[in-house]
């Protein structure tokens, strides 16, 4: 009994085993033959193997990343901006998604970015060296450093242990602000619904949440590619046909009016 008990619990435990290791076989399997398709300039092809991979799977960084890179092979810049973007989104470290994101705009001369003052600049590349869980890891490691050396400069008898726990305990803490900061900085934009790309060749902004009825109405144009920060949004109608508007800002001050029709929330 006991023999056939134990080789019965090997043949579940086994079966289980195999049933866990299939969808991670089915996932690297769809990758690898995207990335084929890619390699091999069938972009169609790996473009809809990422979709696939998108909806079964669900978004990562990496894939949103593939994603714009395929849609800048097909000749489709506003969707790889847009890609690019939700990549960083996830991961603002992501430097290959950052560089390919500057290449598109740079190359189709966008310009939807103020000038950063040093500071700022500064700040924002620190950040920008790990992600959300990097610097709140950090920021745990950094608050237990500073317990430790408060827990030193309080029962240390050594004048210098107490002077090493004392300033030491003050640079940790600053550092675990910054950390905190920074996490919460990438939190925030992870989870924030304020930016959007220009998504059709031409986007026509109005004056308030309605068609454009004439000229009279048009504030300003932007062509694709364009990000925009989006400041108030409103529901026209309450059916399935049902528009949202969306009020944006550009980085020069310009505000107007436009729908889901023409851009497209990162």
């Amino acid at each position: 009994m006991t023999s056939r008990h134990n080789l019965l619990l090997l043949i579940v435990a086994t079966i289980l085993m195999a049933c866990g290791s299939m969808p991670c076989a089915a996932q690297n399997e769809l990758s690898e033959k995207a990335a084929k398709a890619y390699h091999d300039k069938k972009y169609n092809e790996a473009l809809a193997l990422y979709r696939q991979a998108k909806s079964e799977q669900g978004v990562s960084a990496q894939l949103y990343y593939n994603l714009g890179n395929t849609y800048y092979r097909l000749g489709n810049r506003s969707q790889a901006i847009l890609h690019y973007e939700r990549a960083l989104k996830l991961s603002p470290s992501f430097t290959a998604a950052r560089d390919n994101l500057h290449f598109v705009k740079e190359k189709n001369v966008i310009r939807d970015e103020g000038e950063e003052n040093f500071f700022a600049a500064g700040a924002g590349a620190v950040a920008r060296l790990m992600d959300s869980n990097g610097w709140a890891t950090t920021a745990l490691l950094l608050f237990l450093a500073t317990i430790a050396l408060a827990l030193c400069y309080a029962f240390a008898s050594a004048v210098r242990w107490r002077k090493c726990g004392f300033f030491g305990g003050i640079v940790t803490l600053a550092l675990c602000g910054v950390a905190v900061a920074c996490a919460l900085s990438h939190y925030h934009t992870a989870h924030s619904c304020q930016a959007a790309i220009v998504t059709t060749q031409q986007a026509t902004f109005g004056k308030g949440p309605r068609e454009i009825a004439d000229s009279n109405d048009v504030v300003f144009t932007l062509p694709e590619g364009y990000r925009v920060k989006v400041t108030d949004s409103v529901l026209s109608g309450t059916d399935s046909l049902a528009t949202r508007w969306y009020k944006v800002m550009t980085f020069d001050g310009n505000v107007g009016w436009s729908d889901n029709k023409q851009i497209t929330i990162i």
